[in-house]
């Protein structure tokens, strides 16, 4: 495969581009980016929620993609001072029973698991940060709603995520998915925390800058246009 035999490739990720030209040995000229459609609604505004301060992790409990492991160790080490915030697991997935069982092996009675929660919205009523510190990804649809409902994420390089984020102006960008590093991107944040509602202010305005209305009918025109092209 070499980018003269596709009339079009689509990624949702400039990683995930990057990652597949390096896998075939060459640069998709007509590669393309576009958007997953989310469940917020373009216009909503998430009321800021009250303290104390509490951090979600939002997505399936698989180690592999997720970082599950990383995040519970990494919550073992953090210095978080006089008060820890509630840090709740929101999905389900095949490791549950494994990521629970190191949950309590590590002793850490401020994290909760809240099972998958369909309703995007109200996880974000009560949460005040996205932790979504991936070993792989495409562009988080979790990031992208975030935003959307003015919250500040961490995330990592290379997991999509990154490339709609600034570092400490709209979120938090740790280099990679590791317990030190992790564990030194949520100090971080934390020593940061009186800055979070301004800085999801930041990402809502960031993200509904670049998401299209409606993402669906933006790539289903595009695969209109392909085929008009190709039967002319």
């Amino acid at each position: 495969v070499c980018s003269s035999d596709l009339t079009r490739a689509f990624f949702v990720s400039r990683s995930n581009q990057q990652l597949t030209e390096d896998q075939l040995g060459c640069t998709l000229a007509n590669a393309e980016l576009v958007w997953n459609p989310c469940k917020v609604p373009v216009d909503f505004a998430a009321p800021w929620p009250s303290a104390p301060f509490r951090i979600a992790v939002v997505g399936r409990l698989a180690p592999d993609a997720k970082s599950c492991d990383v995040i519970l160790h990494a919550l073992s080490r953090v210095q978080w001072g006089e008060t820890k915030p509630q840090v709740s697991f929101y999905g389900d997935g095949p490791n549950r029973r494994t990521i629970r069982q190191l949950k309590e092996q590590l002793h850490l009675d401020h994290v909760v698991f809240e099972g998958h929660s369909p309703d995007i919205l109200k996880i974000w009523e009560q949460n005040h940060l996205l932790l979504l510190p991936s070993r792989y990804e495409g562009r988080p649809v979790a990031v992208v709603e975030a935003m959307q409902c003015s919250r500040p994420c961490l995330v990592t390089y290379g997991s999509g995520g990154d490339e709609i984020l600034e570092h400490e102006k709209t979120g938090f960008i740790c280099p990679a998915p590791t317990v030190p590093l992790l564990t030194e991107a949520l100090e971080n944040a934390w020593r940061q925390r009186s800055r979070w509602q301004a800085m999801g202010q930041g990402a809502a305005s960031a993200i509904r800058s670049l998401l299209p209305k409606d993402p669906c009918r933006e790539f289903a025109h595009k695969l209109f246009k392909i085929f008009g092209e190709k039967h002319d």
